[in-house]
């Protein structure tokens, strides 16, 4: 008896989630691990432009367990993705023709533009202002490193 072949990405699928919440969970107690945040929105891209819905659903599921981690309202980086995605991606690309550039300006979009929208979204709902770290660009650095990679 063979096993079909969704099967065997559903357990890939669990895999990588399951390592995504232990590393949300480390990046949590040593700061030094980014939070891969632009990894998510590269993926989110990939799968929204490939109409892939089994890995769109899994990385929707870990933006959902990254906001809760990191105590963003909820759906609010999704939101802010589906935005960037749909709205800023397709003037940047039209004018923009560099690949490693690009990159570079999706990490900034998902580091510095979620800060932007973050404290846009407190500011309208009275709620505290996101805290902004300097940490914010060894991340944006170390995750231009990662994205360059794929």
């Amino acid at each position: 008896m063979q096993r079909s072949f969704t099967y065997n990405h559903f357990i890939d699928y669990l895999i990588i989630f399951v390592a995504f919440i232990a590393y949300e969970s480390l990046s949590n107690i040593y700061l030094f691990f980014p939070p891969l945040i632009s990894l998510l929105l590269w993926y989110m891209i990939k799968y929204v432009r490939t109409e892939q819905m089994p890995g769109l659903i899994l990385v929707v599921l870990m933006t959902l367990v990254y906001e809760v981690d990191k105590g963003y309202i909820l759906f609010s980086v999704l939101i802010y993705f589906f935005l960037v995605i749909y709205f800023l991606l397709p003037r940047i690309e039209q004018y923009i023709i560099c690949k490693s550039c690009i990159r570079f300006i999706i990490v900034l979009l998902a580091y510095v533009g979620l800060y932007i929208f973050a404290s846009i979204f407190a500011q309208a709902f009275w709620l505290d202002m996101p805290a902004f770290t300097f940490a914010i660009f060894y991340y944006i650095i170390i995750e231009f490193f990662i994205v360059s990679l794929l």
